[in-house]
């Protein structure tokens, strides 16, 4: 594993799609250099014009993290191996995503409630995924991608997973690499 705890980047630093520090378990804060290809803020990374979020340290300090109004994306793995997140609120300015029960939701111009559920948060140990859910991102509980080694003590173990009867979609996939204790989903 990566011992780094913060992390410098250059300007000349190319962003990236997916989390390529997501191994660095002990890492706290990062920053990149004036005028670069990437930017950061409050330790965390994005791309230049802040409109995808690219890596969440996993030992970031806080339990919560609020999506700033500028990101409309948010990278694959960004948030992979932060046990510590419980909550994630977003900007009320923000287009793209919404918050609801501590967990981002796809914004819908035409519901009045959040339907596709995007990103919970992964030291929350009992999750209630609420009444109205239809759909839940295959990166929803990312933890950790089974293709990598990882220690046994570094896995997030949720207690229970509950899934409301409104739920119409799981991505494919969603639970593979996860360690539960209960999955409950409510039927009629």
């Amino acid at each position: 594993g990566c011992a780094l705890t913060e992390l410098h980047l250059p300007k000349e630093f190319g962003c990236m799609g997916s989390n390529p520090f997501a191994n660095c378990r002990q890492l706290k804060s990062i920053t990149v250099e004036k005028d670069g290809k990437c930017t950061a803020e409050d330790g965390v990374l994005y791309n230049q014009d802040k409109t995808e979020l690219l890596c969440y340290p996993a030992a970031k300090e806080g339990d919560s993290f609020e999506i700033p109004e500028t990101v409309g994306s948010i990278a694959m793995y960004a948030f992979l191996n932060n046990n510590g997140l419980t909550g994630f609120t977003v900007a009320q300015e923000n287009k793209t995503f919404t918050e609801k029960d501590g967990m981002v939701f796809q914004k819908e111009e035409d519901a009045s409630e959040p339907k596709y559920l995007v990103l919970c948060p992964l030291g929350k140990k009992d999750i209630v995924v609420p009444e109205g859910t239809t759909d839940i991102d295959g990166f929803a509980f990312t933890t950790c991608d089974d293709t990598w080694v990882v220690p046994e003590e570094s896995h997030v173990k949720f207690g229970k997973v509950t899934f409301p009867r409104s739920v119409e979609r799981f991505a494919p996939d969603m639970l593979r690499s996860q360690d539960m204790e209960s999955v409950v989903v409510i039927k009629d």
